[in-house]
């Protein structure tokens, strides 16, 4: 078999690369009301410890049940554009066992970064998105971290 081309391989790079970003920026933007909503609850819950009413205890369980569901509905996004990129990983990158270190190189720093600095997932209070991709396996995933 013969030598990929390296220039033909660092352009179907920059094209996975342009999808898998366009990819992202929905997840961001899917998720952008949710982010504002949980802003607000993480702050909330930081500003009351320890509740010392009712109210602010029946309030406390309301503002942690809404985190849940904002978690789930995160949780769900991520994974369907885990699902999507992968399916350009299997359009996109080869099978030819000599190509894929250049794509792993070329993709698994820049993917990381991407999920860390878009702007759409920077909810604070202990939440991260975290990435994955596997070049090989053609097979990328897209999670949520929650420490509050």
């Amino acid at each position: 078999m013969p030598e990929p081309d390296p220039k033909e391989e660092k352009k179907k790079i920059e094209a996975a690369k342009k999808g898998i970003q366009g990819e992202v920026k929905k997840l961001a933007q899917k998720t952008k009301k949710k982010a504002d909503e949980a802003k607000e609850l993480i702050d909330e819950k930081k500003e009351k410890k320890k509740p010392k009413t009712p109210d602010e205890k029946k309030r406390a369980k309301e503002v942690d049940k809404k985190l849940k569901d904002i978690q789930k509905i995160y949780a769900k996004e991520a994974e369907a554009t885990s699902k999507r990129i992968s399916k350009m990983l299997q359009d996109y990158a080869p099978d030819d066992k000599n190509a894929l270190p250049a794509w792993q190189k070329g993709m698994d720093r820049w993917y990381i970064d991407i999920l860390n600095k878009e702007p759409g997932f920077d909810i604070g209070g202990g939440v991260r998105a975290n990435g994955d991709i596997s070049i090989k396996d053609k097979k990328a995933k897209i999670e949520f971290s929650w420490k509050f």
